[in-house]
């Protein structure tokens, strides 16, 4: 009899120990959940926000490089200074073909 009151102590005590184990276990793993999901979507949040200030560092430096271009088209002395020399280029070419 007696062991038998020793077993339902023993089971009360055990019992509730395990419950003092296992609360801060279940609020350590919902902590962790709730941690893992707030760094997920602040790092998406942030890497977005990096891509679209790369693309618009792209865009202005493509826009750039199209005035630019626009602007070398435009320009009459450089387009002159070229035809002049691919003619020579032509020229040099069929004059090296005649002699050789």
């Amino acid at each position: 009899m007696e062991r038998l009151e020793s077993s339902k102590i023993f089971r009360r005590f055990l019992i509730s120990y395990l419950v003092i184990l296992i609360i801060p276990m279940v609020a350590g793993f919902i902590s962790y959940q709730v941690s893992i999901n707030t760094a997920e979507k602040y790092a998406t949040i942030n890497s977005r926000q990096v891509l679209n200030q790369s693309k618009k560092i792209l865009e202005q430096s493509l826009d750039e490089i199209d005035r630019f271009v626009l602007q070398l088209s435009l320009d009459r002395d450089l387009n002159i200074l070229l035809k002049k020399k691919a003619f020579e280029k032509k020229t040099d070419c069929h004059y090296s073909h005649a002699i050789g």
